[in-house]
């Protein structure tokens, strides 16, 4: 698990990055939603401008139970997420969202990991501490550990 702050669109999006230069190709004029990137500080969104020549779209921060985008059906080539369906309650819902705002024949990229699966090593009591605590606060909010499955 990577604090926000150390993610970029190589080490958290990768699967992605090939297929938006393919794209690119055929699009050069590519449309990119990052649901859940709030103010687009974060390095994905800073690292995924590069494939979005009028700079990705972004979405409110998620920390709450729906989400409702502010765009017009069929607006968008890609959305993408990134550990934001961890956080929902009905995180089918974003995923119905997110289709909603994709073009028809575009793609919609999410990538969640699952807590109940991680590996943690070393196996220190701050490390378990800290997942458990992520854990917990994701629980809290209505969101699971294991969306990624």
């Amino acid at each position: 698990m990577l604090l926000p702050e150390l993610r970029t669109a190589e080490n958290s999006a990768a699967y992605l990055l090939k297929k938006l230069e393919a794209v690119k190709q055929s699009n050069p004029s590519l449309s990119l939603l990052d649901v859940g990137a709030g103010s687009g500080s974060g390095t994905i969104s800073v690292t995924l401008a590069k494939a979005d020549p009028g700079g990705p779209a972004l979405s409110p921060p998620t920390r709450r139970t729906r989400i409702s985008l502010p765009f017009a059906d069929g607006t968008f080539d890609v959305a993408h997420c990134h550990q934001v369906l961890c956080h929902l309650k009905a995180p089918s819902d974003a995923l119905r969202e997110m289709l909603r705002v994709t073009k028809p024949g575009g793609l919609v990229a999410v990538r969640e990991g699952d807590l109940e699966t991680e590996c943690i090593w070393p196996e220190t009591p701050c490390l378990l501490k800290f997942h458990d605590l992520a854990a917990g606060f994701m629980r809290l909010g209505g969101g699971s550990p294991k969306a990624g499955r």
